[in-house]
């Protein structure tokens, strides 16, 4: 009736093809928590040479909302910690700085609904097909926040940005989620390093 024949249904319930299903499951599933984490995006002056960038100085005050001492602490210490590692400095006392970096954050709440419970009905057509149908009968809402870091390198000369970055990921204020404003600052400093390399 559905158009299945015997074989091909015991062919898909047989113990191998099982396997294979669940493999493909565990896999999309591994995928698809590798896509949920820190999302980087990043642009550069295409006139700029990011390679003679090589000191650097903060641009007091940072744009944005009210200073969060610590949060603005931990990102500092970051992005000074990952420039170190491909060479790159703050200036020394009363040198001019190559570039300057101004940074700021923002907090998006996001809303979710999702179905719960719910009922249906079925039927068996056969020793191994059955169809059958379900609706949900109610709804939860989740909230949760999604948290943003931009960074940008200036040129103090002009007053302009020569390369600028975000990083997106989930939040959890509980403990400020310094782990993740740590990995936030490395792959963006990482797409910065690329971008010296290939200009």
């Amino acid at each position: 009736m559905l158009g299945v024949s015997r074989a091909r249904v015991d062919r898909m319930l047989s113990p191998k093809f099982c396997a294979l299903g669940a493999a493909i499951c565990s896999a999309l599933a591994v995928g698809m928590i590798g896509c949920s984490g820190i999302q980087v995006a990043s642009q550069k002056d295409p006139n700029a040479d990011l390679a003679s960038l090589r000191t650097f100085e903060w641009k007091r005050p940072q744009p944005g909302g009210a200073a969060n001492s610590i949060i603005d602490s931990q990102i500092e210490k970051s992005v000074k910690s990952n420039l170190a590692q491909i060479g790159v400095e703050k200036a020394p006392e009363g040198k001019k700085p190559d570039f300057l970096i101004s940074y700021n954050t923002s907090v998006l709440g996001i809303v979710s609904q999702r179905p719960v419970g719910g009922v249906g009905v079925g039927t068996r057509m056969s020793r191994h097909v059955g169809v059958g149908i379900s609706a949900p009968i109610g709804v939860q809402t989740q909230t949760s926040e999604q948290g943003t870091v931009a960074i940008s390198f200036i040129d103090p000369e002009k007053n302009q940005e020569v390369w600028h970055a975000t990083a997106t990921t989930s939040i959890d204020r509980s403990n400020r989620d310094v782990k993740r404003i740590q990995d936030a600052v490395q792959k963006m400093i990482r797409e910065f390093e690329d971008a010296r390399a290939n200009a």
